[in-house]
């Protein structure tokens, strides 16, 4: 493998580049020639970090691609393609310019790495203008001469179409034939270069037929005028007669558009009555004014809406549960607002008594603050999936005292209709509910934010690491060396659960966040140490939290490639390993186990 290394500036940090080809070719970086690859293969090394333009070339292929190194070492991959053609545009007219592929060139001009293929080219000029074909192959030089031959013989083609175009006119009434001798005419006066002969005959036959037919027309409007004098008097006393019915029609006229202008307005009030919109009201009027059989009605309406309105944007303004209910209590099953009214006043109730409903549902509040999540620095741990540690920023939340038990589960289940989970002979009431999915785990937080009005949800992996460690970053929540007293795991009670709470809480009051089960975050989960040959299984969403400077992750949640999940905390069956405050596992979000559950955290009402 070549080896190529640049000087480095002072102070900055480089990297290596290691790039494989398609084929062997000659590399270059920033415009500057680094090397040629040996077996498809070349290194550069010594690179400074920052934005840079890499290139692959051979005397008939080319490919370039701009990459960003800010690690350091970094793989890439170059597909070189082969060279497209060249056209080059020729000409002996001053001024002329050619269009092609949407970009306008004058002549003389080269336009390079043109792909294989035919381009459509229009060219143009003083007083002169046409379209032409170009064939263009890789790798070849394509010319294209611009002469004044050339552009006489276009203008003679288009000439030509043009001439062929009329002649296929239609002739069917007489203005068919008056445009198509236009047309002849102009083509006949202006045009030489070709044989007319056709054209003339076609002319001249349609003259003489155009000529005959405007004097019949003229014969026969002469004819019928004299004779509607004749019958002028005869039809005198008809006349008289229509004027005399054309009145009583007039008069059942008026009265049956007086009947649809009725029925028209009580449609329109009807369908504004039936919307309860303002808008339909403004219609109504606008379409029938003071005319409208309802005006004072639509009018009180209108006055109720724009009272109600104001009174909703006042209750808005000051934002109080009391300045809801008054609306409320005000207008009752009437209030144009009323849904949106409700769902204010609950979120304020709520909001107000939130200290009440986290005692009531066994939540602890979990101050906000910032943390290096990841490896603690008394881990010997080479597992790449939780180092370096990442400094974090997190939000106040809450979160669950314990895990979900199977009465709380149960409940959901019978409330609904979902056939309950089986307890794997573990035992149920308050024993962590288990073999449950990330999906069910979701349903049931929806179940439950529904009942509440909180938003309740699974937490974040950095939420629930933060809320385990409590501010301490030793190896396990407790201290360095594991303590069956605050956790049930592998090495004591193996093969089932153990009620929530039999262990010791950490200092925030949280139960069984190490052993005892698995839980379930919001987050995706790649495993960096089963790469497999499923692109799914490849990466780590610890990585996500590494690509942000310090005090810049707040609130991290990674959602952006994987299927998989995050699990936290080890279970009943874990080693002392997989019960670390670090430890980070991952399954599949419609997987079921006997050793993963979950518990809830709730987001603060704002």
């Amino acid at each position: 493998m070549n080896d190529a290394t640049g000087q480095n500036p002072a102070g900055r940090r480089t990297g290596t580049i290691h790039v494989t080809t398609n084929m062997n070719c000659s590399i270059s970086l920033d415009g500057k020639e680094a090397g040629l690859t040996e077996d498809a293969t070349f290194t550069l090394r010594n690179v400074p970090f920052g934005r840079h333009l890499l290139e692959g070339a051979t005397h008939r292929h080319l490919v370039t691609k701009e990459i960003f190194l800010s690690l350091p070492e970094l793989n890439i991959r170059l597909v070189l393609e082969e060279r497209g053609g060249t056209l080059v545009l020729e000409t002996e007219i001053e001024g002329c310019r050619v269009g092609i592929e949407g970009e306008n060139y004058p002549c003389p001009a080269t336009i390079n790495n043109l792909k294989r293929g035919v381009y459509p080219i229009t060219v143009s000029g003083e007083g002169f203008q046409y379209t032409d074909k170009v064939r263009i192959q890789n790798n070849q030089i394509t010319p294209y001469r611009i002469t004044e031959q050339v552009v006489k013989e276009k203008e003679t083609e288009a000439a030509k179409r043009n001439y062929k175009h009329v002649l296929e006119m239609p002739e069917t009434t007489l203005r068919d034939r008056k445009r198509k001798v236009s047309a002849l005419e102009e083509i006949l006066a202006n045009e030489n270069r070709f044989e007319l002969t056709k054209g003339i005959e076609i002319h001249r036959h349609l003259m003489q037929n155009i000529r005959q037919e405007e004097f019949a027309k003229e014969t026969m409007s002469k004819a019928i005028a004299v004779e509607k004098i004749k019958k002028k008097r005869k039809y005198g006393l008809i006349l008289s007669i229509l004027a005399i019915i054309l009145v009583i029609v007039a008069g059942t006229s008026i009265l049956v558009i007086q009947s649809n202008r009725n029925r028209d307005d009580e449609k329109t009030y009807s369908k504004a009555l039936q919307s309860g919109n303002p808008a339909d009201y403004d219609t109504y009027l606008e379409l029938f004014g003071k005319n409208a059989r309802h005006f004072q009605a639509a009018h009180t309406f209108l006055d109720k809406a724009n009272q109600d309105d104001r009174m909703f944007a006042k209750a808005k303004l000051k934002n109080t549960p009391a300045a809801f209910e008054d609306y409320l209590n005000t207008f009752r099953e009437q209030a144009r607002h009323r849904r949106e009214a409700e769902t204010m006043l609950r979120k304020l109730k709520v909001k107000q008594d939130f200290p009440d409903t986290l005692k009531k549902m066994g939540l602890v509040l979990v101050p906000g603050g910032s943390y290096f999540m990841g490896a603690s620095p008394a881990e010997n741990s080479a597992k790449a999936d939780n180092l370096p540690p990442v400094w974090v920023k997190i939000h106040p939340f809450a979160i669950g005292k314990y895990e979900v038990t199977f009465d709380e589960y149960d409940t959901f289940c019978r409330e609904t209709g979902r056939s309950p989970v089986n307890d794997s002979r573990f035992g149920r009431e308050k024993h962590p509910v288990i073999n449950v999915s990330w999906n069910d785990a979701n349903a049931y937080c929806s179940w439950l934010s529904e009942k509440t009005g909180l938003l309740i949800r699974l937490p974040s992996e950095s939420e629930w690491e933060f809320a385990c460690r409590a501010r301490r970053m030793s190896i396990f929540f407790w201290g360095n060396e594991m303590d069956h007293a605050y956790c049930v795991s592998g090495r004591k009670k193996r093969g089932r659960t153990r009620p929530v709470g039999s262990t010791e809480p950490n200092s925030l009051g949280l139960y069984d966040m190490s052993g005892n089960v698995y839980e379930w975050c919001q987050d995706q989960y790649q495993d960096p140490l089963s790469p497999g040959k499923d692109e799914k299984y490849r990466g780590s969403s610890y990585q996500f939290f590494q690509k942000y400077d310090k005090n810049q992750s707040q609130n991290p949640v990674f959602n952006a490639w994987g299927n998989r999940r995050v699990i936290r905390g080890g279970s009943y069956r874990s080693s002392d390993f997989s019960c670390r405050s670090s430890h980070r596992a991952g399954a599949l979000p419609e997987t079921k186990r006997s050793d993963i559950g979950f518990r809830i955290a709730v987001t603060i009402p704002q």
